[in-house]
């Protein structure tokens, strides 16, 4: 899964590079933000992707929430926003590291997001960006 949040992150920074070339202005962005909860608690460091639900339309989008759950999507180049369309909600934790095996290391593997919301294949999470609209993505997790 860490394998997987780490090429999900390499892959959106290659897509925003291509798009956004000298003398090109890339597409036309809009504001998303939003937050993300687990009960009433606040989920902090998730890593919440926008996949394209056709992905010969649109790039994949990334970000991380904040310690209050919240987020709002940017490019590298601190441009807010998403190129309008639909796209599948993914989301992932980077595993902690269990230091009380001296002898070995490894991910553990973090709970806290529903199995099916960490791949486009799986996610039950559609979401449409729309352009002059309030782009507000609400994920309450129980």
């Amino acid at each position: 899964m860490y394998r997987t949040f780490l090429w999900s992150v390499c892959l959106t920074l290659i897509s925003y590079a291509a798009g956004c070339g000298a003398g090109n202005d890339g597409p036309t962005l809009y504001p998303v933000k939003g937050s993300v909860k687990k009960g009433p608690a606040p989920l902090k460091a998730v890593s919440v992707m926008l996949v394209p639900v056709d992905a010969k339309k649109g790039i994949t989008v990334t970000t991380i929430s904040a310690d209050d759950g919240s987020f709002e999507f940017a490019t590298p180049q601190g441009k807010k926003g998403v190129p309008v369309g639909s796209y599948k909600v993914v989301l992932s934790v980077p595993p902690t590291m269990d230091y009380s095996n001296t002898s070995k290391s490894r991910p553990k593997e973090d709970t806290s997001i529903p199995k099916e919301f960490t791949s486009a294949d799986t996610s039950p999470k559609t979401f449409d960006v729309k352009a002059g609209a309030d782009n507000v993505l609400t994920l309450e997790l129980w």
